[in-house]
Parts: structure tokens; sequence; C-alpha cells
């Protein structure tokens, strides 16, 4: 993981959107989107979610909106830490590394007490 200071921004779906268009050339709504930083610069980078996907897809996974929310931070900090999910192979290990620091997090109750109040 590159030091430095780690941003965190909770999007809109327009803004979400309008960010996956602007650099990923997807205007479609996507959880979370990472920039990398200039750790020289003392910034690790950005990790960009949108609570409304996490609220909208926490059933799926059927997991509270709060660990739906701390996942999609998780998968950010992993892209930062240099893993991908591009193809099968790399999904494989992003989602066993997500697991690992989801039960990790579980067990010293470290789960943020995230809350959704649509606006």
């Amino acid at each position: 993981m590159p030091e430095g200071e780690l941003s965190v921004a909770f999007l809109t779906r327009e803004h979400m959107c309008r960010l996956h268009s602007d650099f990923l050339q997807d205007d479609s709504l996507t959880d979370v989107i990472t920039f990398e930083g200039a750790p020289e610069a003392g910034l690790a980078g950005e990790i960009c979610v949108a609570p409304v996907q996490a609220h909208e897809f926490k059933g799926a996974r059927r997991l509270p909106f709060a660990e739906e929310l701390t996942l999609y931070l998780v998968h950010g900090y992993l892209h930062l830490a240099g893993l991908d999910d591009v193809d099968p192979t790399a999904r494989k290990k992003m989602r066993a590394a997500e697991r690992r620091a989801m039960d990790h997090l579980r067990a010293v109750d470290a789960i943020p007490r995230f809350n959704f109040r649509p606006g």
C-alpha cells in the first residue's frame, strides 16, 4: 500500500456515473472507483464509493448496509495495494483478499456503523 493520506469520497448516483464516464468511458453506475495517489507528495490515493449502490445491492450478498459499504472501501483499498479484478484469476485473488479483510474487520469489531439516508 502506498504511504500517505487516503481520501474517501461518498458520491451520489449522478456524480459516480459522471466520474465513471469521464475516467473509464462507461456512464453506468459502479460501486467503487479508485485513483492512485502521489506517494512522493504524501497522497496514497482516493477511493470513491456510491452508498446508494451499497444500499440497493446489500440484499444480493445478504449483508447489512454497513458491511456492503465497508466491502466497497476494502475493494478500493485493495486496488490501491495493487490487486485487480479484470480477469478470472485476478478476480479470484481479489475476492479472497476481500474475504480475509472483512473477516478480520468483523473479528476485531471494526466495521463502521454506516447508515443510509437517501438525500
